[in-house]
């Protein structure tokens, strides 16, 4: 892909042109002046502040971060004719706040582009550009896990630590397995800056950032462009700020695939959520090596592909299936 200056320039704040034909222009991320990106094929660019932010890619990485996709494709899987014309009417009611604050990340947070825990899961090259992951040293509380900033509406509005050890350890060492920012996790959506208002229509909603990332790996929506995206809250709720967020994307459908040991807390949801929205409901009964019922983080293809051909609508749902608990 190759863009013009002048479009360029009108996704950007404050470029103009600098030496070797490139673009300085402020950092989506840190907002400082030392992003850099050149006017070629792909548009490589790097912001110079590396120890401190080192965001870099190319224009994919870049459109994404900014919440811009071309989604022109949905998978077969995932399409169904909308019944609503659209949400219900959209108005800022009084007692709804959606305002966030924006949260300092930890003292001595450095950005990685490589950590072995991550890899253990996954991760590959061009994750550590599109996600912002870091470590600290210097907080004491943080060391040994791996930190994820998470945006909304392009605010970093809290911080996750993922502690790098086994449940075993967390267990010995007495460590909480989460440690996160004091921010208000009932208002945020996790890769809700994924969402193009009314582009995409389609949302699968997961609870926690490691079943995102594997369900947007699933849906490949880098290559495919699909105007599905994946989206995660904090636990298994949808509150009316995240609704009201919702809305003002333009969401029609959405596919609930919460874990499945909170089955009675996701009828509830499906029930409340088919007010405003199209929604069905994934269902599987995969096993990991252990015996257990796999989370959305350990489904893989053949899994995910088989689990959105057979959507349970929230009805048969609510009467059909009972609990299941990995005991």
């Amino acid at each position: 892909m190759k863009l013009t200056k002048d479009k360029l320039f009108s996704l950007l704040k404050n470029p103009k042109m600098w030496k070797n034909n490139d673009i300085q222009a402020e950092c989506p991320i840190c907002h400082k002046r030392e992003f850099y990106i050149a006017i070629k094929d792909n548009h490589p660019f790097q912001c110079l502040r590396q120890k401190k932010c080192g965001f870099r890619g190319n224009i994919y990485t870049l459109l994404s971060n900014l919440g811009i996709k071309d989604d022109n494709t949905i998978k077969e899987n995932v399409k169904w004719v909308s019944t609503l014309s659209n949400a219900l009417e959209i108005r800022q009611e009084d007692d709804i706040n959606i305002d966030l604050n924006e949260v300092k990340l930890p003292i001595g947070f450095r950005r990685v582009y490589f950590d072995s825990y991550l890899q253990e899961r996954g991760f590959k090259e061009e994750d550590y550009n599109k996600y912002h992951i870091g470590i600290t040293n210097l907080d004491r509380k943080l060391i040994n896990y791996i930190i994820f900033v998470i945006y909304n509406d392009f605010k970093q509005v809290a911080t996750i630590g993922r502690f790098k050890g086994t449940k075993q350890e967390c267990e010995l060492l007495k460590k909480p397995r989460y440690k996160n920012s004091e921010s208000d996790f009932e208002k945020i959506l996790g890769n809700y800056d994924d969402l193009e208002k009314d582009a995409t229509e389609t949302i699968i909603l997961v609870e926690g950032f490691f079943d995102a990332k594997n369900i947007s790996d699933l849906l490949n929506v880098e290559e495919n462009q699909v105007n599905t995206k994946c989206c995660y809250t904090f636990k298994c709720h949808v509150s009316e700020g995240q609704l009201y967020k919702l809305k003002l994307k333009g969401i029609k459908n959405i596919i609930l695939l919460y874990d499945l040991d909170v089955i009675d807390q996701i009828k509830e949801q499906a029930m409340i959520l088919s007010k405003d929205f199209n929604v069905k409901i994934g269902f599987h009964e995969f096993k990991n090596e252990k015996g257990e019922l796999k989370d959305a983080a350990e489904l893989i293809q053949e899994e995910f592909i088989y689990i959105l051909s057979t959507l349970i609508n929230p009805l048969d749902f609510y009467t059909k299936k009972v609990q299941i608990l990995n005991l």
